[in-house]
């Protein structure tokens, strides 16, 4: 009789399964957060530039009823341009941090997930997600490590997902016969 463990064949609550799915989770996190503080400083440049408009809009509805100078700074309608493309510069970058957050709030999700070793079918649509999101903003943007972070980790937790052994439950009954979980 063999008495070697083989080496594949690890029970779910394994250290070794423990730690690789903190790691995922750790990865995940770390692309969500920078993803997080990334969609932040697209929200806040959005809002910059907004500011921008408004005030040209203002010094625009200032200037309505005085009579054009030959020799000013600044036409009419050059303030009407920068107004314009303040505020559509503004919505884009707004946009773009919205979807950004979508992936840091989806990766947070994810690593969350994966740490728990979780078996539903809902982890890997998620991570799934995660990636396909993280690709979507390297369409939007040029193509950065970030995404192939966020991507990295993405499939780290997918691996650990699809290897990690199945957590089997310990179920037992109490009190009027409800049945609890019990958690690492």
């Amino acid at each position: 009789m063999n008495n070697e463990i083989d080496s594949d064949i690890r029970p779910a609550n394994h250290i070794g399964w423990k730690i690789a799915a903190f790691l995922a989770s750790l990865a995940l996190a770390f692309a969500g957060t920078i993803n997080a503080v990334t969609a932040f400083t697209a929200y806040l440049g959005g809002t910059l530039v907004d500011a921008v408009g408004t005030g040209a809009d203002k010094a625009l509805a200032d200037t309505a009823d005085a009579v054009p100078k030959p020799d000013a700074v600044i036409s009419r309608d050059d303030m009407k341009s920068v107004s314009s493309t303040a505020h559509d510069f503004s919505l884009r970058a707004k946009l773009l941090a919205l979807a950004i957050g979508a992936v840091a709030a989806i990766e947070l999700l994810s690593g969350a997930l994966v740490r728990k070793r979780y078996r539903s079918l809902a982890i890997p649509a998620i991570l799934g997600l995660a990636i396909a999101g993280e690709i979507v903003v390297a369409i939007l943007l040029k193509p950065s490590i970030l995404n192939a972070i966020g991507i990295g980790a993405a499939l780290f937790g997918l691996l650990i997902w699809t290897k990690a052994p199945k957590r089997e439950p310990q179920m037992y009954r109490t009190g009027w016969g409800a049945l609890h979980e019990e958690t690492l």
